[in-house]
């Protein structure tokens, strides 16, 4: 499957299906080949980044307490 073309979603859908079929015969796990500080370090260089580019960027998200805010219906 890899760079293939396909020419409709039809021979796409039987490329993903053959994939799985043949994957599936023989499956083995997933093995993780990165430590944990290694991932947490990507994660904050990432966020660092984010925050040159845009400032506040990684902060939580506030919650408002209007009801249109969150997509509530007001009734009208």
């Amino acid at each position: 499957m890899r760079r293939g073309v396909f020419h409709s979603v039809a021979d796409l859908q039987r490329a993903i299906a053959d994939f799985l079929t043949a994957w599936n015969a023989a499956p083995a796990p997933f093995v993780w080949t990165a430590s944990v500080e290694a991932i947490l370090a990507k994660i904050a260089r990432a966020r660092h980044r984010l925050e040159q580019i845009q400032p506040g960027s990684t902060l939580p998200k506030r919650r408002s307490s209007n009801a249109t805010d969150r997509g509530t219906p007001t009734g009208n």
